[in-house]
């Protein structure tokens, strides 16, 4: 049994010893040291409980999303052959890039407190926050303008929003070193001589657990 108690750090959730929400807004608990497995009632829920200690037991997988245990602790993830080496995502639909990278498609439906892991799998993606005043549930938004000045427009014309923190995470790679690109498109800000054009971005971007930007 899963025991959600003591100081864990859990996003404006409050939980009792035996497994029942007392009050529970963002049920975000990844990158604890929670461990066991996963109890049935959490299968409808809205959880993140990536990086922590939990059981892949047939239990648990029946509850979460297929390869969610490759995103525990100190967890190794073997999968079947052939090994991949690579992957790609966009928010919009599966497009192939200038550099012939195939980018899968990320529509996923994620909440407040969310993991999507692909069927593969290959890559997953957790949300953690809530808008208050979004209309589209799955948090992703597209932009009728069109991008000039790049390589491949459609790869920028929708995009997923997230308030708090957004990941995402390479499942069964091959050992190696890795480049890891970003691609950025401002959608908010118009490109005009006028004070709307004056916000601008800032990013925290890590890889593995160091901060790059």
């Amino acid at each position: 049994m899963v025991q959600f108690i003591y100081t864990i750090k859990a996003r404006r959730a409050y939980v009792i010893s035996n497994g029942s929400f007392v009050l529970l807004f963002c049920r975000d608990f990844s990158y604890n040291l929670l461990s066991g497995s996963i109890p049935s009632w959490a299968k409808n829920s809205q959880l993140n409980l990536v990086a922590n200690n939990f059981v892949a037991d047939s239990s648990s997988n029946s509850v979460l999303p297929a390869g969610w245990g490759c995103l525990q602790r100190n967890t190794p993830c073997f999968l079947d052959s052939p090994k991949s080496s690579s992957f790609a995502v966009d928010s919009g639909k599966s497009i192939v890039g200038p550099d012939n990278s195939v980018y899968q498609p990320d529509r996923a439906s994620l909440g407040a407190a969310s993991l999507y892991v692909t069927g593969a799998p290959t890559w997953g993606v957790s949300n953690v926050g809530k808008f208050m005043d979004a209309n589209n549930g799955s948090y992703i938004i597209h932009s009728p303008g069109q991008f000039l000045n790049t390589l491949d427009p459609e790869l920028f014309q929708n995009a997923r929003m997230s308030p708090s923190s957004l990941r995402y995470f390479g499942i069964g790679l091959e050992n190696g070193n890795y480049t890891v690109t970003l691609l950025f498109a401002e959608f908010d800000f118009p490109d005009t001589q006028s004070w709307k054009s004056r916000g601008r971005r800032v990013f925290d971007i890590y890889v593995q657990v160091g901060c790059r930007h």
